[in-house]
């Protein structure tokens, strides 16, 4: 398997499929391979197979954190929302401590427009991760939207101060501050 992971980053990805397949063929029940297989098919543009190659992994091991997360992203980049936020669920109902389900589902859930339950979601996985930036830059995005700037403002400093330059807090800060202004020179 590990020589499929080298070719499929070389772009060999009929190379890699075919070590993948040997390695599946060898061990089964290798949740890892078929996972890999997903990941690979991704890049092959193949939807489907990828979908049933995370399936299968986390058949084979309903704890594969990274196989439900591009599962749930895959559905997301196919405007496949309603089964992204399925799987996110379930995952989230099968591995409650993990606080990337928190953080996909509120990010999902913001882009479809529910924001107060996104909000819900990003709160959550702040909670359980203070220490991860993007986390505080996608919940201030929330309030940003429901038009909490002090809130968002803060959400995008803390950002910052975890990740000094990170690019998506400081766009996200700059919006922010452009919005402030024309709202304070208003009538």
């Amino acid at each position: 398997m590990n020589l499929g992971i080298v070719q499929a980053a070389l772009n060999k990805t009929q190379a890699a499929e075919e070590s993948y397949r040997k390695a599946i063929s060898h061990r089964r029940k290798y949740p890892d391979a078929y996972y890999n297989m997903g990941n690979l098919y991704i890049d092959m543009e193949l939807a489907s197979e990828a979908i049933s190659a995370f399936s299968k992994a986390i058949s084979l091991d309903h704890y594969h954190v990274n196989a439900w997360t591009n599962l749930g992203l895959l559905y997301q980049d196919l405007n496949m929302y309603k089964e992204a936020e399925t799987v996110t669920r379930e995952a989230m109902s099968i591995m409650p401590h993990k606080p990337c389900f928190y953080f996909s589902l509120g990010v999902l859930l913001g882009r479809l427009q529910r924001l107060e339950e996104g909000e819900e979601y990003l709160v959550k996985a702040v909670e359980m991760r203070p220490h991860i930036a993007k986390y505080h830059v996608n919940l201030g995005v929330i309030y940003h939207l429901q038009k909490r700037y002090k809130q968002a403002e803060s959400c995008y400093l803390t950002a910052l101060q975890l990740e000094p330059g990170m690019p998506s807090a400081e766009d996200n800060l700059r919006k922010l501050h452009s919005t402030l202004s024309k709202l304070s020179k208003e009538p």
